[in-house]
């Protein structure tokens, strides 16, 4: 056979395979079409019939490109994820008995965010008593004594405890404030606070930790008690100071802020754990600090083990707003 007619003929067998291929496409599977158009195939095919090896075209490269592996990003929390919030209802949980003759609008002291972190490894809490010497029924029979395991001491010790196992830094102040005398504890108090002010800048709630007392009309001691999980803890009371008695306090506002907060925590955690606040003339050396208390650990009548209840109770709420309040 000549040379043109095999050209000519290898054309026609392309030209018939791809238009037998355009006509029944419709009727093979994918994969039949697929081969017949392969290039390699059309050259089997020719090199079969002719003999003629035909050049198949190199398959295009395609460039692979790798991105750098990196590491999975974490969105940080948003702000105050851990820190309660409250609210307007939230005043529900906060009594007052208010004898100071001051005003306030109790939502927005419970609105007022707390921005303040206990846990962030410096000493950030003092607790101190200007009754040291207050004890509890199963203590002494008088409600007073001087053995540090038997007075508030022992309620401060216990809080201290607590609060360091949670990161937050104590201060414990275990002067006998009101030992010899009784009078003047709070002047004596007072230097004690102004010192440790002034020795720890960083300190930031000031807690004076005392024990009530109530008498009935017999003159009995009266109990203040709720049960908890089981066992009978003492209520607690904060006691907030204004200056309604004339002396200097800016502050009084600022702290019962701090108190109807306390206070509400604690009712969502224990509920009836709380007395109502009690908001007084008397400024309890709170003018020292924007964020002090007066907290009654139950009265004389409670016995020590429901007193370290409530100052469990207590921590608990110190420690659920230690990193402030949204």
């Amino acid at each position: 056979m000549k040379p043109e007619n095999k050209h000519l003929r290898v054309s026609a067998i392309a030209i018939a395979g791809a238009l037998v291929l355009r006509l029944i496409s419709g009727n093979l599977p994918d994969r039949l079409i697929r081969f017949f158009s392969k290039p390699e195939t059309m050259a089997a095919v020719v090199f079969l019939e002719t003999g003629t090896v035909m050049r198949v075209p190199d398959p295009p490269v395609t460039e692979v490109v790798t991105e750098p592996a990196t590491e999975p990003t974490t969105e940080p929390d948003p702000p105050g994820i851990d820190k309660p919030q409250f609210t307007e209802q939230d005043s529900a949980l906060v009594s007052v008995n208010n004898a100071s003759g001051k005003t306030f609008q109790l939502d927005k002291l419970l609105e007022t965010p707390l921005n303040w972190d206990l846990a962030d490894g410096q000493p950030r809490v003092l607790i101190l008593h200007t009754h040291t010497s207050e004890s509890y029924a199963d203590c002494s029979d008088n409600y007073r004594s001087l053995d540090e395991a038997q007075n508030l001491l022992a309620i401060g010790k216990h809080m201290e405890t607590l609060l360091t196992a949670a990161g937050i830094g104590v201060i414990h102040d275990t002067t006998l404030h009101d030992y010899p005398s009784y009078n003047g504890s709070y002047n004596h108090s007072r230097k004690s606070v102004q010192q440790y002010l002034s020795e720890y800048p960083t300190l930031t709630l000031v807690l004076d930790i005392h024990r009530d007392a109530m008498e009935d009309k017999n003159g009995k001691q009266y109990a203040t008690t709720l049960s908890i999980g089981g066992e009978t803890s003492a209520q607690l009371m904060m006691v907030v100071g204004t200056n309604g008695s004339g002396l200097n306090h800016p502050n009084w506002e600022q702290n019962m802020s701090v108190a109807v907060k306390f206070h509400a925590q604690l009712e969502r955690l224990y509920p009836g754990i709380c007395r109502p606040i009690s908001l007084r003339k008397q400024r309890f050396n709170q003018d020292l600090s924007t964020s002090a208390m007066l907290i009654e650990v139950g009265t004389a009548a409670n016995t020590q083990k429901q007193a370290l209840e409530a100052a469990t109770c207590l921590c608990d709420a110190i420690i659920a707003l230690s990193k402030g309040s949204t």
